[in-house]
């Protein structure tokens, strides 16, 4: 048995102090006459289980977005729009976390986000459905925001519970005063400023937002279920949705930091070109720029996702902390070096794999298959050569098992046998080493000389040209025709023959003119296919290893940014941080990581500040110290502000 609730608006207050004003609501299907209780509005079953819980997700071009509904709380959880890996991680934890019944996808988002969110779904025992992407629309989702009476209702001034009267009637903010001198709860204009006011913590009128355009299709979903399965007909649109807030939504062993707080600690800093003719942007003094050394573009992308979502996991960060130590000893920096130099190798073996398995693959990309097995043998004996490498998980548990499991001989060596590099290059195309098809040998053998075998063939056929015929005759040879025969006439005024005769295969041989000898037919066509065909024995054989060549790629990232990390901390002279579950910021002797290089001189701060400490706890010199709030003030320019995002960007540093 469901029992429905739901809060009362004030004009549902006046209606209920009349007692002929009824509500009708379903109980156990069927229709009744009651008074709206004056509680806020839930939905549970005989089992007590709450009703389904919705979500949208959408991606496009890497970036992706989401928000859920959680019809305990009545809370709509957004997820902000962030970059994604190949694999979605960030949209399984998404849809772990939320354990949601349904699932709307976009039908313009990337088809592997499709299959994916298909595929977990169906799993997890849910439903995933494939909504049209005009459902999809981010300014339509700022819309539907703004018809929530959430964002419009004005807050109250707080009670006042010291017992004068006086005080309790004075308005108390600004929004009491204006209150007090007119209704502004009647007020539209008021409700809709008011309203943009608010929506602007949630995207405001900047670029569209992948998870607006999800709350666009949430919010049009709810309410038409809603409306099957417990409203009436009269009540399927937003103002029956109750939403009780809207929220950021925190996943597991995550950092959420929103695009306002990495802009103004400057992790990120896109700089325009020096063009004005160019719309390209390159990375200006951030955080980012500092400690990006990375070799690779996977590694790359990986060090920004690093950056955009710290990790809250003391166990991946001190593994983390644990190979930077590693590969900062003085024994491993030349491993390092080599490491780093030989994963310049893999960069694009991601692209090179994509376009093979398309069948749109071509010298360069044959060559960068044989190019990564190469630096896939350097890369084992350079890894062992790492002091204490088998305490690193990244390097033994994940590069070297991924390295040891593509078989160099079926990628590089086979590529190498198979692919005559010189005549290739000469050619501009791909070309099968000699020795691979004596039957192609052959046919390269004569098509090689086929310029002292036409001559030959035009003198055999000039013998049987009666004479005076004609003055000049040439045999040439088409690959897509064949063989071409000119004769040039003596006589010019001649009208049937216009002084040429062209000789054209036909499938039962060459058409002779008079008593011409017929010319046997060559086909070196053969030859071409013959070259298709052991190529396409290649590929098949290269792509048996495809998802191993991927995995080394996707490992050789991670420690390509672990490398790039060790580099800018050797560089920059920092030193590994102390974590502790301890809500405590020790700091001895911080700076900021991007203010001490554009001054000469910068003096070391220290910060200590315990979270959770009440008023009046602590009573001796130790004690004393422990302090949740730190003020800092001083004269213009005393660089306050400095010392306030370098206590904030070394905790972040140290959780990346």
């Amino acid at each position: 048995m469901e029992n429905s609730k739901r809060s009362i608006t004030p004009s549902d207050r006046e209606e209920s102090d009349n007692e002929d004003s009824r509500k009708r609501v379903r109980w156990n299907n069927q229709l009744n006459s009651s008074r709206a209780p004056s509680v806020e509005r839930t939905s549970i079953s005989e089992g007590g289980t709450v009703s389904k819980v919705f979500a949208a997700v959408a991606g496009y071009h890497g970036r992706v977005g989401g928000v859920y509904f959680n019809p305990e709380n009545h809370t709509l959880y957004l997820m902000e729009d962030t970059t994604d890996s190949s694999h979605f991680d960030l949209i399984r934890m998404f849809l772990e976390q939320t354990k949601v019944d349904t699932c709307l996808v976009s039908s313009r988002s990337e088809e592997d986000l499709i299959l994916f969110c298909q595929d977990f779904m169906e799993l997890s025992g849910g439903q995933c459905q494939v909504r049209p992407h005009k459902e999809f629309v981010a300014h339509k989702g700022q819309d539907k925001l703004q018809q929530l009476s959430l964002l419009s209702r004005l807050p109250q001034g707080e009670p006042d519970d010291s017992g004068d009267a006086g005080n309790s009637i004075s308005p108390r903010n600004i929004t009491g005063f204006i209150d007090s001198r007119r209704n502004v709860e009647n007020d539209p204009n008021a409700q809709q400023l008011f309203t943009s006011i608010r929506l602007l913590n949630f995207g405001g009128d900047q670029a569209p937002f992948v998870y607006l355009s999800s709350t666009a299709a949430l919010l049009e979903q709810l309410p038409r279920t809603r409306s099957a399965e417990e409203l009436d007909e009269t009540q399927s649109h937003l103002g029956a949705l109750h939403i009780n807030s809207i929220e950021i939504l925190s996943l597991d062993q995550i950092m959420q930091v929103n695009a306002d707080a990495l802009a103004s600690l400057q992790v990120f800093d896109d700089e325009t070109h020096a063009s004005i003719h160019s719309d390209k942007t390159k990375e200006g003094h951030s955080l980012f720029q500092l400690l990006n050394h990375t070799s690779t573009y996977l590694g790359r992308s990986l060090l920004r996702r690093w950056c955009l979502r710290p990790s809250l996991s003391i166990t991946t960060i001190d593994a983390r902390h644990a190979a930077i130590q590693c590969f900062l000893l003085p024994e491993n920096m030349s491993a390092a070096s080599t490491i780093r130099a030989n994963l310049r190798g893999l960069c694009q073996m991601p692209k090179t794999m994509a376009l093979l398995r398309t069948g749109r693959g071509r010298l360069p990309e044959w060559r960068g298959v044989a190019k990564f097995a190469y630096h896939v043998n350097l890369l084992k004996d350079a890894v062992r050569e790492l002091s204490d490498y088998e305490n690193i998980g990244a390097v033994n548990q994940k590069l070297l098992k991924a390295l040891d499991e593509v078989n160099t001989e079926e990628t590089g060596a086979l590529v190498n046998s198979v692919i005559d590099w010189e005549e290739s290059q000469t050619n501009q195309r791909v070309c099968i080493s000699p020795g691979i098809d004596e039957a192609l040998d052959e046919k390269k053998r004569v098509y090689n000389g086929l310029d002292d075998l036409l001559v030959h063939v035009a003198r055999q056929v000039s013998q049987n040209v009666p004479e005076g015929y004609t003055n000049e005759l040439n045999v040439l040879y088409f690959p897509q025709l064949g063989k071409y025969m000119d004769l040039l006439r003596n006589d010019l005024l001649s009208f049937y023959h216009q002084g040429y005769l062209i000789r054209i295969p036909t499938p039962s041989g060459w058409t002779t003119h008079n008593d011409f000898e017929q010319i046997p037919q060559w086909n070196f066509q053969v030859a071409k296919i013959s070259e298709i065909e052991i190529m396409e024995e290649t590929l098949n054989r290269v792509l048996e290893y495809d998802k191993k060549i991927i995995a080394v790629c996707e490992a050789a990232a991670e420690v390509d940014c672990l490398l790039s990390l060790s580099l800018a901390s050797w560089t920059h002279s920092w030193v590994r941080p102390e974590m502790c579950e301890d809500n405590v910021i020790d700091i001895r002797g911080g700076t900021h990581p991007l203010q001490a290089l554009l001054v000469p001189t910068f003096v070391d701060n220290d910060a200590y500040l315990v979270g959770g400490q009440g008023i009046g706890v602590g009573k001796g010199n130790y004690e004393e110290a422990m302090k949740s709030i730190m003020i800092c003030t001083g004269a213009n320019a005393c660089n306050q502000s400095v010392y306030l995002k370098q206590n904030a960007l070394i905790p972040f540093m140290a959780q990346v």
